[in-house]
Formats: C-alpha cells, sequence, structure tokens
C-alpha cells in the first residue's frame, strides 16, 4: 500500500521540488539585492556577510560623581559606575538616531537629535522627563520668520548636532546644510525660540562653548559670536580670516577667556579679549601624537587626545613641552590581558575632579587619575549596539538624490518608446507578412541587419549628428531661435529608442502575422469589413499576445539601458540606470543606495509581470491565444 501510494505521488513531489528549487535558484539575485539594501554601507565594502553591529563610537563624555554618562554616535547613552572591577555599564537608554547630541547640567541630561527633537532626560536613571519634538521647533521657527525656508531635517541629512545647556537657557543647532538657525529654549517656561540666521546672528552656527559668567560662544562657518544669556544679545565677534586665523578651524575649546582652536596637527590659544592668537602649539612645540581628534583642559594642563594617545601640555604660555608624566601612548602601554587599551584612538576626552576620562572609536571607556603623574586606573567596554537593519536607505534614496525625478523620466521614456515602437511596427510587420510589394525581400533583410550594428558603434555618430542637428536649426531658425533640442531632452532619447527599437519589433510580430490563417480575414471580408475593418477587428485581437510580448520587451529594454542615455540626458533627464550610477563617486560609493535604488526599479517590472504574466505565456507559447 505504501509503495503504491510513493509511486503515484512520488514524481508529482520530484517534480514539485525541482521548479521550487529552479523558482528560489531564479529569485535569489532579487532576494540578495534586498537584503544589500538594508545592510549598512562600510558591511557592503567590506564584503560582511551578515547585519554588524554598531561599534558604539563614543562622542561625549559626561563626567558625574560615580562615574560617566557616554553618548554614542548611534544614539545610544549608557551611564557607567566605577566599581572595583573596573568601569561597568549601569544603565543604557537606546535613542536609535544617529547624529545626537548631549549636555549634562547637574542631574539633567538634554539630548538633540534629529529625529526626536530636544529630549530632557534624568542623569541618573535616563529616563525621559520631556520632549519637545521636531514639529514645535519647526512651528517656533514659522512663527519667527514666517516666510522663511525651513531645512528639510531628517536624520539622514544630520551629520552632528550641538547642544549646550548654560543656567536657564539651552541652545542647540543640527549641523545639517540649510538648518536656519539656533534654537533656543527656556527652562523655565520651556519655551521655544528662534535665533535666525541673517538677524540676531550674522552667519549659520554648528557649536556652543559656556564661557562662564553667562556667556557663549557660538562658533559659525563664518566665525565667532560672544552671546550673552542675561540679556539675550550678542556682544561681539570674531571672523575667519580677519578677526580669527584664516582656516576654519575643526575643533574650537573654550579656555577661560581664550579658545583653543585645532586643526589636525596643531593648535592656536586666541585671546579674545586681547583678539590676537598668543601661543602656537604644533609638534615642534610639543604637541605630538598626529591628528588631534579630541581636547579638553584642566587647571593646570591642556590634554590632547590623538590617534595614538593622550598628551598633557602644560596651560601656562611659557611651558611648551609635554613631559613623560603627562603622556600616555596607546600602542606600547598595553593592557594586563595583553590587549592596547585604546586600540582605535582616544576620540573622546573630558575632566572632572582630578579624573580624565578617555573614549574610542569602538566603545572603549577609561579613567585616568591626575592628581600626580598620569595613571591610567580603570577601563571599561561599551556593548555592542543592535544589528543594524537600515531601513533608512530606502528614505535617504529619495532624500539625497532626486530618484523621484529618475523613476519618472524612466517611466515616460519606456512608455513612450514602447507605444511608438509597438504602433510603428504593427503596420510594416503585416505588410511584410501579407503584402506583395517591390523590394519586400529586401527591406525585410535590411531590417534584419540593423540588429546585426553593435549599439556602442553608433553611439559617437550618432551623438555628433544630434549636435549637428541642434546647431543647424538654430542657425537657419526654421523651429525658432532655440531650434531643436535633441541631447539633454526627454523627447530626443525617446526619438532615438524608436528608431532602435522598431526593426527588432516588425520581426516579432511579423511572425505572429504569419502564424495567422489568411482564412480569418477572407471570412471577415465576406462579411462585409474592409480591408482596414479587417485588420482591425479581427488580426489586432488576434495576434494581441504578440504585441505584449513585444511591449513588454521593448519596455524592459529602455527600462535597462545605459549607454545612450549616460550619454544623450542631463540632470533634469537623467533615468533610473544613469541614477543609479551616480551614486558610486571619486570619494564615496554608496553600494547600500545603488541596492535600494535596483530594489525600488524593479518593483514597477514585477507589478507588470505578475499582472500579465497569463497573457505573456499565451504570447510566447507557439501558436495564437485560444479561448
Amino acid at each position: 500500500m505504501k509503495r503504491s501510494h510513493w509511486r503515484r505521488r512520488g514524481p508529482r513531489l520530484f517534480w514539485g521540488a525541482l521548479v521550487a528549487a529552479v523558482a528560489l535558484v531564479n529569485l535569489m539575485p532579487l532576494l540578495w539585492m534586498v537584503f544589500s539594501s538594508l545592510k549598512e554601507n562600510r558591511d557592503l565594502q567590506a564584503g560582511t556577510l551578515g547585519f554588524s553591529r554598531s561599534q558604539s563610537r563614543v562622542v561625549a563624555l559626561l563626567p558625574r560623581r560615580e562615574g560617566v554618562l557616554a553618548g554614542t554616535d548611534n544614539g545610544d547613552i549608557h551611564l557607567m559606575r566605577l566599581e572595583s572591577q573596573g568601569l561597568v555599564v549601569r544603565g543604557t537608554r537606546a535613542m536609535g538616531s544617529w547624529g545626537a547630541a548631549y549636555s549634562l547640567q547637574e542631574e539633567s541630561l538634554w539630548v538633540l537629535s534629529g529625529e526626536d527633537g530636544i529630549l530632557l532626560m534624568d542623569a541618573g536613571s535616563l529616563s525621559e522627563r520631556k520632549r519637545w519634538s521636531i514639529d514645535e521647533i519647526r512651528q517656533a521657527f514659522v512663527d519667527r520668520l514666517p516666510g522663511g525656508v525651513w531645512a528639510d531635517l531628517t536624520p539622514g541629512s544630520v551629520e552632528a548636532s550641538s547642544i549646550l545647556s548654560v543656567g536657564e537657557q539651552v541652545f542647540a543647532t543640527f549641523r545639517s546644510k540649510g538648518f536656519p538657525g539656533v534654537i533656543a529654549l527656556d527652562r523655565k517656561t520651556g519655551g521655544l525660540r528662534f535665533l535666525v540666521f541673517g538677524q540676531e546672528l550674522p552667519f549659520a552656527i554648528d557649536q556652543f562653548l559656556d564661557l562662564g559668567k553667562g556667556r557663549v560662544a557660538m562658533v559659525g562657518d563664518k566665525g565667532v559670536v560672544l552671546w550673552q544669556t542675561s540679556n539675550s544679545r550678542s556682544t561681539d565677534q570674531f571672523l575667519w580670516g580677519q578677526d580669527l586665523p584664516a582656516e576654519r578651524s575643526a575643533l574650537v575649546v573654550a579656555l577661560d577667556d581664550s579658545l583653543l582652536l585645532c586643526q589636525r596637527n596643531h593648535a592656536e590659544v586666541f585671546s579674545l579679549p586681547g583678539r590676537k592668537v598668543v601661543r602656537t602649539l604644533d609638534t615642534a612645540s610639543g604637541l605630538r601624537g598626529g591628528k588631534i581628534l579630541a581636547v579638553t583642559a584642566d587647571e593646570r594642563r591642556i590634554w590632547f587626545g590623538t590617534a595614538s594617545g593622550i598628551y598633557g601640555i602644560d596651560r601656562r604660555a611659557g611651558a611648551v613641552q609635554a613631559t613623560q608624566e603627562d603622556s600616555l601612548d596607546l600602542l606600547p602601554v598595553e593592557h594586563p590581558v595583553g590587549n592596547a587599551w585604546m586600540s582605535s584612538g582616544v576620540l573622546g576626552v573630558a575632566y572632572s575632579g582630578g579624573r580624565l576620562w578617555m573614549g574610542g572609536g569602538q566603545g572603549e571607556i577609561a579613567m585616568g587619575r591626575i592628581a600626580g603623574p598620569l595613571v591610567m586606573e580603570r577601563d571599561g567596554r561599551l556593548p555592542q549596539g543592535e544589528r543594524t537593519i537600515r531601513l533608512e536607505n530606502y528614505r535617504d534614496l529619495w532624500q539625497k538624490m532626486d530618484f523621484g525625478l529618475f523613476l519618472r523620466n524612466s517611466l515616460l521614456i519606456s512608455l513612450a518608446v514602447t507605444f511608438l515602437s509597438v504602433f510603428l511596427a504593427l503596420f510594416s510587420a503585416y505588410a511584410l507578412a501579407r503584402l506583395r510589394f517591390p523590394g519586400k525581400e529586401a527591406f525585410g533583410l535590411a531590417t534584419l541587419a540593423t540588429q546585426a550594428i553593435p549599439g556602442v558603434a553608433l553611439l559617437i555618430p550618432l551623438f555628433m549628428t544630434f549636435l549637428w542637428l541642434q546647431k543647424s536649426s538654430r542657425e537657419t531658425k526654421w523651429f525658432g531661435e532655440a531650434g531643436v533640442q535633441l541631447v539633454g531632452t526627454w523627447w530626443g532619447v525617446t526619438l532615438l529608442y524608436s528608431v532602435f527599437f522598431v526593426p527588432f519589433s516588425i520581426w516579432i510580430l511579423r511572425a505572429f502575422f504569419q502564424a495567422l490563417p489568411r482564412d480569418l480575414e477572407a471570412a471577415a471580408q465576406l462579411d462585409g469589413c474592409s480591408s482596414w475593418g479587417a485588420f482591425y477587428r479581427v488580426v489586432l485581437p488576434a495576434v494581441r499576445p504578440g504585441i505584449l510580448v513585444t511591449g513588454v520587451y521593448v519596455f524592459l529594454s529602455v527600462w535597462d539601458e545605459l549607454l545612450f542615455a549616460w550619454v544623450l540626458t542631463a540632470e533634469k533627464t537623467y533615468t533610473v540606470p544613469v541614477g543609479v550610477r551616480l551614486f558610486a563617486g571619486n570619494y564615496q560609493t554608496r553600494f547600500d543606495l545603488m541596492m535600494a535604488a535596483a530594489t525600488v526599479a524593479t518593483l514597477p517590472v514585477l507589478a507588470m509581470f505578475f499582472l500579465l504574466q497569463r497573457r505573456i505565456i499565451a504570447g510566447i507559447a507557439p501558436g495564437l491565444s485560444r479561448r
């Protein structure tokens, strides 16, 4: 019984499994494309198979009495406490927003992000007290400047942020292109107002420094503004290249009445009252260790965090050398277990109460005592972040590139070429299949011969021809002063594609017309139809599957074509293949956005096949579609 059962069902199961395996193999490229579109770009570049965890790169260290609050660039906040076994994580708040900024004032932790807006949190429990959303911030800007243009502020467009709580005010800004000004929040009332670009402030601000006594230094793209919180007015300003050094400083730190302006491998102390540089620190004057990554200062020294260690230099103008006791090299000094204690370099540094806190690019945290010589006492490591599934890639696809325009251009051009090619090919194919006229065979062979010429061989001649036609039409003024514009217009590409695909469409449709019995047309004419009536009422419905197959072939060919579109289109007429190609640049290649764009571009094709699959199969199958 069992044997006969498997004998009957065995072949069916075998062929079903074989069909499923073939379908899976064909779906693998599409599934891999979707999978890759959800990954980090660095994972694709490194060839990582799965979704990696974020490395908890430390961007802010906020010392507290019992430990430190460590903020990471992926928006996670960790409360680390000093314990006998080292620095231990005793609390974590996952914000899930890149480009976050932090400011600590007593037990109030202020967080700024492009996704959540401004958050007031308890520094001990990391619980949220209050939130000011992006919509509220936007409304404050509209109330302040109704005719102003609000930046399209999204998490993907915010590279970094800056927030500072001073007294009863909180200042915040986004380091995002086109952000309109500075957010000012009153801690007592909770009200928001804007210091708008071009009015209170002469330029865009991207960093805040507390100078004490209610003074705030606002660092921007054109200089520094000194702001007095008591009367909410600017008291002075210093411009890059005039009052300040000509080169825009990448990192600025407050030193009482001075600013420490840090470049890649040197720093300058700028006196605000004297309005001049009073000291220069570079490799010749004691600063060593390579690129400056982080800076802080205590009562006696300035501490520079670099890729190779932490180095302290006396704040007195006469002392310039970093002594051995004020330095700690990363690579030679190893942890007792044998690993470098901060292999990625000192990216964050903060001072409080005789303790120097240091943070690295892979979640390393260390604490050193500086009552005497600098000695590292405790260290620890932040937990890795969650596995990053980047649904934001699809958002960035539309926001960072004009992908909607590319999609619209491809759709318009593909539909226009499909209609023109099939429409013109119908009559030519019918004439070749049914009529007799001089040169019929030569015309058919010539049509077929055009497909033997590689398209790349025609690219330059056609491009030169288009330019010549544009120039001639402008000179003769047959079509107005502008002439005929072929390069950079969507209809010029449409005309060219139609010329390419009409010959092949003719040969596909000719086979369908030839397979159609002549008796059908004769019978229609006996019933009173004219030749055109028989063609319209009988022939076209009979070859509808062939028309559909031809149209699908032309549409897909135009949709995927890159070479001619790359040469003949312009910024406003780029198609999807050209737009995807733009994600590969001279300095960065966004494979993640490429995969997201390819996934979105595949959706119209899949929708077409799902809707028309039965008719396509009927057209591909031999013979005519029978009902």
